[in-house]
């Protein structure tokens, strides 16, 4: 965590940057000061399934980015009843990987490289022979595909010896997949042709991992958690990677949480996709009034809100009434909340102000709506227009663009409903004058 005393809330406005640095809370040692009781409790349900379920499961987790679904899936990893079933292997995608040149397959080989490197080398589990020489057969193939020379490294040693070769090779490999665009291509050359052997390769070493850690652990199951799947830009790639093979995500043996786009599960197609998972799970975003009435606030949704800047900066450093606005202006994002808040402290500071005040919040929020406006078109407009008015959203792509964009922002208390990013309104109420005003010269 970023160094403010003891991560209490900062007492002046240079600290406040370091606390507002966009972050995932972790809870090793408990719940961190910055954590805030959120009115909903959105990974309850998936918290007891994986407490109770006895079989591998699939899940599908969506969110709009900043909704906090990070903090809470770390949550997750240390509760209790999830830790007693189960052995946890979670990582970033957008680390491991490049996240705009994305396939089934580099995910899955990443997957079978974190498992390599953080349960089987560490843990030192016993994989089968025919598991090893599979891997083997693998690490030969590839390295004659991918490296120039066309040779592949013989490891003629023990089989403890190759696991920690392996281990090795999937690491540096995976780096590889994320940085050289020619290794993709030829992995995906060599890999579909053969796609039902992989897959088999691939199933029996996630059973041979998972015979092993039951054995050793008291009947712990392997859960794999990967994130960042909903940071694909192109709402369209993320659709083609789960409508297509989604299949094969879901295939291999083990518990499997994927974090994806919001727009994903608005899609028409979505209903196919999440045949192949468990029940969705949503992380929703704070709601601050009732639906389609903002005179009417949801106080626990903005005492929320509240909590969460008062617990980085100090409510000293705010003039009256202006967290009261940034709330406002957050639509219940608890990121857009942060970078507002970043702005505006650095609009304080630059005219060496000791707080924040409205000035600096009103250029902070003109700002990020002159961000979100840029690449707006005419249709854009006519699409947030349908939205404020009927707080739905349709599933064609260029609806569901601007909800992954979040300049649409979809809530839920009992059902699901819709409405324009706060930062776009005055936007949109000046595109309807102009829209009125052209109206009035075509029909005098």
């Amino acid at each position: 965590m970023p160094a403010t005393p003891e991560n209490q809330p900062a007492t002046d406005l240079g600290e406040a940057l370091d606390a507002l640095t966009p972050q995932a809370l972790t809870f090793e040692d408990g719940a961190p000061p910055w954590y805030v009781t959120r009115p909903d409790d959105p990974l309850a349900l998936l918290r007891t399934r994986l407490a109770v379920l006895r079989r591998p499961a699939k899940f599908l987790v969506a969110g709009h980015r900043g909704c906090g679904k990070s903090t809470e899936l770390n949550r997750l990893r240390v509760d209790k009843r999830v830790l007693a079933r189960h052995q946890i292997v979670h990582f970033s995608v957008a680390d491991q990987l490049d996240i705009n040149q994305l396939d089934y397959l580099q995910i899955l080989l990443a997957a079978v490289g974190q498992v390599m490197e953080k349960v089987v080398g560490p843990r030192g589990l016993e994989l089968s022979e025919d598991s090893v020489k599979e891997l083997l057969s693998w690490q030969r193939r590839i390295t004659e595909k991918v490296d120039s020379r066309g040779e592949a490294a013989q490891v003629d040693v023990e089989l403890g010896a190759k696991i920690g070769f392996l281990s090795q090779f999937f690491a540096g490999f995976t780096a590889r997949l994320r940085s050289e665009h020619q290794t993709r291509t030829r992995i995906k050359e060599l890999i579909e042709p053969q796609l039902s052997e992989f897959l088999a390769g691939l199933d029996l070493f996630f059973r041979d991992v998972a015979a092993e850690l039951a054995a050793k652990d008291d009947g712990r199951q392997l859960l794999l958690i990967l994130e960042d799947l909903d940071k694909i830009p192109d709402v369209q790639r993320a659709l083609s990677l789960f409508d297509q093979h989604g299949l094969y995500l879901a295939r291999p043996p083990c518990s499997i949480i994927y974090t994806v786009p919001i727009a994903l599960q608005s899609h028409a197609r979505f209903a196919g996709i999440a045949a192949a998972f468990s029940e969705p799970i949503y992380v929703p975003n704070i709601r601050l009034c009732h639906k389609g009435d903002p005179t009417r606030p949801y106080a626990p949704g903005r005492t929320a809100l509240q909590e969460f800047a008062t617990r980085r900066i100090s409510s000293a450093l705010f003039e009256e009434g202006v967290l009261d606005k940034a709330v406002d202006w957050s639509g219940g994002v608890f990121h857009q909340l942060q970078r507002l808040l970043d702005a505006a402290v650095v609009r304080a500071l630059t005219r060496d102000h000791e707080r924040i005040d409205q000035n600096a919040l009103s250029e902070a929020v003109s700002a990020m709506r002159i961000q979100r406006e840029r690449p707006l078109s005419r249709a854009d407009y006519v699409l947030l227009d349908a939205v404020e008015k009927s707080h739905t959203v349709d599933t064609d792509g260029d609806s569901l663009e601007l909800l992954h964009g979040l300049n649409i922002i979809e809530y839920a208390n009992g059902e699901r409903w819709c409405d324009v990013n706060p930062l776009l309104r005055r936007s949109l109420d000046r595109w309807r004058s102009l829209q009125a005003s052209e109206d009035a010269i075509e029909d005098p």
